[in-house]
């Protein structure tokens, strides 16, 4: 099924974004009830006719019409496939433990900007168990923001990860180019990351790295981005919230001119 992009009249009249599974997607009708329904079809009371974006949360989108509303359920006729609204760079964000509300807040951030992979990791200075509800919980959170921004695929969330696992990749050419917010060393040209189609965003704790995390950091830095090696960068001299760092080196990264 070829993709074809709209124009930007045609862009317009998509009111609203529905995530549905894979093989949905594949069929010419989806029937929508339950919470979707009650959101588009009562909250928002979207009519027979408009036109809405429909994904499957692994890059897949297709127009759809309203064909029709009943008191619990509606069904939408399946067009033509979109080209994904996704941005070039593939990102991850590696970021340090957060407080539950904080790092559901920074879940929808990065969903909405379309980050690919958001891992959250105990360090030295930051530790924090996740209880199992909380996994159901950020992805909901990001299929929302998934549906709020008008994105196509849904990132990957993992908790209670350890940044000892990540100082101790083995440098690797072929892995994704590295940056880290770190204060403590001079930020590197970020030039050097020209082209890169992945990057991994490494987010400290408040209380920074500690003296032997710094050590291992200096290290992969003085091997260089080409050989495997990570870059360090800053933001400014503001002390910004964890999360806050985390949002806006993203939103750098993604729309860098130097890219």
């Amino acid at each position: 099924m070829p993709s074809e992009p709209l124009a930007g009249d045609d862009r317009v009249r998509l009111v609203a974004t529905l995530l549905v599974g894979p093989e949905q997607l594949g069929g010419q009708r989806v029937v929508v009830g339950g919470d979707a329904y009650r959101h588009l079809f009562r909250a928002r009371r979207l009519a027979v006719g408009e036109r809405l974006r429909v994904v499957d949360g692994r890059g897949g989108s297709r127009a759809a019409v309203v064909e029709e509303v009943e008191r619990s359920s509606a069904t939408l006729r399946l067009e033509e496939a979109l080209v994904a609204a996704e941005p070039d760079l593939r990102l991850e964000v590696w970021c340090a433990a957060l407080r539950p509300e904080r790092a559901s807040w920074l879940v929808e951030k990065l969903g909405e900007l379309g980050v690919r992979r958001i891992v959250f990791y105990d360090s030295e200075r930051s530790q924090h168990r996740y209880a199992d509800r909380q996994q159901a919980r950020f992805e909901r959170v990001a299929r929302s923001a998934l549906e709020q921004s008008g994105g196509s695929v849904l990132p990957a969330i993992e908790l209670d990860r350890r940044f000892d696992e990540l100082l101790a990749e083995a440098p690797d050419a072929a892995a994704p180019a590295t940056v880290v917010l770190d204060l403590r060393h001079p930020p590197q040209e970020p030039a050097l990351l020209r082209g890169a189609a992945r990057m991994r965003l490494v987010i400290g704790p408040e209380g920074g790295f500690s003296p032997h995390e710094e050590e291992r950091l200096a290290a992969r830095y003085a091997l260089g981005v080409r050989e495997g090696g990570w870059l360090p960068m800053r933001l400014g001299p503001r002390v910004l919230r964890v999360e806050t760092a985390a949002l806006v080196a993203s939103g750098l990264l993604l729309v860098a001119p130097w890219r």
